[in-house]
């Protein structure tokens, strides 16, 4: 069963254009780096010199999977945030929620990088606040 929690957001003109970036998780770094690797190791196959088996197992494989990391977190290290915003990607994220037993969840944690907008979000949410289902912190 999926639950669908509906509040506003009132992001500034600015900060708009983050609220769709996520934030890179572990998983998503290492598709990307392996999809890179597999596109790596295809060109070596097709364009690189012949080298024997065991020297592409144990040399060309680990600096190819070497390479693709440092190529995706280098790109993941070079956004920057632009004039205006505290974060490259979203200004809120979840940092925890309450639950009870089995899986019914019983309130949010929402963790702010902006303290402006963190203000902002309680004012436009004050009843959700004041029942106590969403607590507003900074990150």
């Amino acid at each position: 069963m999926e639950i669908k929690v509906v509040l506003p957001f009132p992001y500034c003109e600015i900060c708009a254009i983050t609220a769709n970036r996520r934030r890179p998780s572990v998983l998503g770094v290492i598709a990307v780096s392996s999809l890179l690797s597999l596109i790596f190791g295809m060109f070596w196959i097709f364009f690189g010199p012949q080298l024997p088996e065991e020297q592409i197992i144990y040399m060309v494989v680990p600096i190819l999977i070497a390479l693709s990391f440092s190529l995706v977190l280098g790109s993941y290290a070079l956004r920057k945030r632009s004039k205006g915003q505290t974060s490259f990607y979203q200004p809120v994220k979840l940092k925890k929620t309450g639950h009870r037993w089995p899986a019914d969840v019983t309130g949010l944690e929402l963790a702010f990088t902006n303290p402006q907008y963190a203000q902002k979000f309680s004012l436009a949410n004050q009843s959700v606040l004041v029942a106590k289902k969403l607590k507003v912190s900074s990150a």
